[in-house]
């Protein structure tokens, strides 16, 4: 039981020391991102608003019969 006990609590602790890893590396990487490339223009909120907007325009039937 003691044994059980003790993995538990080690497994418990590596998982919690690899998210701390895992949230360290994601701040990281968005800082190297934000250096690297330039603040988003209205061209690159476009090319990400033109996928959604397909979303809710409605479908265009491509066969009438």
């Amino acid at each position: 039981m003691r044994a059980r006990l003790t993995f538990g609590i080690a497994a418990l602790t590596l998982l919690f020391f690899v998210q701390g890893l895992s949230a360290l590396f994601a701040v990281l990487f968005a800082v190297v991102y934000d250096a690297v490339f330039p603040q988003p223009s209205a061209t690159a909120a476009l090319l990400v608003l033109l996928p959604i907007a397909s979303v809710f325009t409605p479908a265009i039937p491509a066969f009438r019969g």
